[in-house]
């Protein structure tokens, strides 16, 4: 069996395994449904053409028309990370200067651009309009409009495509139409199963040294970095790239918050002890797999919260604690002059103290809107590293330095106001998920000091926010609490 069939078999014998496990937790008919569309995507990427793979998406969408929007919401979240990011090369003239297409982005403009068009021409009432609302609009605009400082009203429009397709649509339906209790369950059980699945790719990418998923870039025709097909190790560990997200720390933070939420499933009873501990097993061997510090730092905050949010109503304590915890992080960065105690074997650390300590300088020249050509500076030659590139792996670093002070204000305001909201919002009936949203989001806030925006990460951001800023907007009825309505 060569490469190509091999790589096939092998995502479809994780999906398999992935979905036997979450039967036991989550129920057949949820489960196969979800298993059945990964499998269908998968194998009408491996053995046809991007257009026939675009035209059953298409297909698709039409066939769930009648489905509520929270369905449609839950499919979304479900498939998102089911095929790499690549583009598509579209086969007409110039169209490709104006629009870039990959599987996630068709898979949002079918399934949810219906919805988005009704909202638009009947506006919904669900939740209003919040401060979460504009601080998000305007970053999303924002990064997308300062693109024509370095472009042409042709990239910018393009942009603007983009962010509003990558983030805007999928944000506004998700934080507008989920609209209880269950609506959320649904979403994080579609969140868990994918989880599963890219668990069991994460183990045997690892344990076979071959990144399989890039053979679904090769069947498409895609472009796309080899280095990203290229396994790595560190300190003897093979480090995995998450299967179709190939990157190692974008596989960290996802499965990170699988854990935190499986946790909180089991712990307010919806998950059973067994089903639950044995997912929490395969998530925490995927996340070892990954060697990642952040995304073991990030479990660990998430499940703090977990615990600090039932114990304890004094947030401003929680607050306090947190701002004590954020300013020892950072005095560590500003005043520690020799980090080599702490260090590891490729210097991680050290890279990022003296990141920082360089895009602080270069910041300093472009404040307030910073630059987008911000490689390009002296001031960061100094933190060009093997690659040759210079790879900011701080998200509040790379927003500072890209969108200047302006843009780093409206991004940490979209933190900020969730917050807020989570820590005011009343228990709702039924079932209460503030502390696994506070959860979320405060582990979101930790592990981006440590990771660049690459691959899924700006995805699964977006994801928390529009479920942080849903469950600050139910209204709801006494629905029921569990997952029995997916068993049924």
């Amino acid at each position: 069996m060569g490469p190509f069939l091999a790589s096939y078999a092998i995502i479809i014998g994780c999906i398999g395994f992935g979905a036997v496990l979450c039967s036991f937790a989550f129920g057949k008919k949820i489960v196969i449904k979800i298993t059945v569309l990964w499998v269908a995507v998968i194998t009408l990427a491996f053995f046809t053409h991007i257009a026939i793979l675009a035209l059953a998406i298409i297909m698709y969408a039409f066939y769930i028309k009648d489905q509520p929007p929270e369905s449609r919401a839950f499919l979304y979240v479900a498939c998102m990370p089911v095929l790499p990011l690549e583009m598509y090369i579209v086969p007409f003239p110039g169209l490709n200067y104006l629009v870039g297409l990959s599987f996630l982005r068709i898979f949002v403009l079918a399934i949810f651009t219906p919805i988005f068009l009704q909202a638009l021409s009947k506006p919904s009432k669900e939740g209003g309009v919040r401060s979460t609302d504009v601080y998000f609009f305007c970053f999303i605009f924002f990064t997308a409009l300062i693109s024509f400082r370095a472009g042409t009203i042709t990239s910018t429009l393009r942009a603007c495509f983009d962010v509003m397709v990558d983030f805007g649509i999928p944000y506004y339906v998700i934080s507008r139409y989920v609209v209880t209790s269950q609506s959320l369950n649904w979403m994080f059980c579609g969140f868990l199963i994918s989880a599963a699945f890219l668990s069991f790719c994460a183990i045997f990418e690892s344990i076979k040294v071959w990144r399989f998923y890039a053979q679904v870039l090769y069947s498409l025709n895609l472009e796309f970095d080899p280095a990203a097909a290229t396994p790595f190790s560190r300190d003897g560990v093979v480090r995995t790239g998450g299967g179709p997200m190939f990157q190692t720390l974008a596989f960290a933070y996802y499965i990170s918050m699988a854990m935190v939420t499986c946790f909180f499933f089991w712990k307010k009873g919806i998950l059973r002890f067994i089903p639950a501990a044995i997912l929490m097993l395969l998530y925490s061997c995927a996340l070892m797999f990954t060697d990642s510090k952040g995304g073991i730092l990030a479990v660990m905050v998430g499940v703090l919260v977990v615990y600090y949010v039932d114990l304890h109503k004094s947030f401003k304590f929680l607050a306090a604690v947190a701002g004590v915890i954020i300013a020892s992080v950072a005095s560590s960065y500003l005043f520690t002059s020799d980090l080599s105690k702490a260090d590891d074997s490729d210097g991680s650390f050290s890279y990022r103290y003296q990141l920082f300590l360089n895009s602080f300088d270069a910041i300093s020249e472009n404040p307030i809107f910073g630059s987008s050509n911000f490689a390009a500076n002296q001031l960061l030659q100094g933190s060009i590293q093997g690659e040759g590139i210079v790879d900011v792996v701080n998200l509040y670093l790379l927003v500072a330095l890209k969108y200047g002070f302006v843009g780093l204000f409206l991004y940490l305001m979209i933190f900020l106001s969730l917050i807020k909201g989570a820590v005011k919002k009343s228990n709702v009936a039924g079932f209460d998920h503030k502390g696994l949203v506070l959860a979320l989001i405060s582990m979101t806030m930790v592990l981006i000091i440590t990771i660049s925006d690459a691959s899924f990460v700006p995805f699964y951001i977006m994801f928390v926010w529009a479920v942080s800023r849903a469950y600050v907007s139910l209204q709801e009825a006494p629905l029921g609490m569990g997952l029995s309505s997916y068993r049924r």
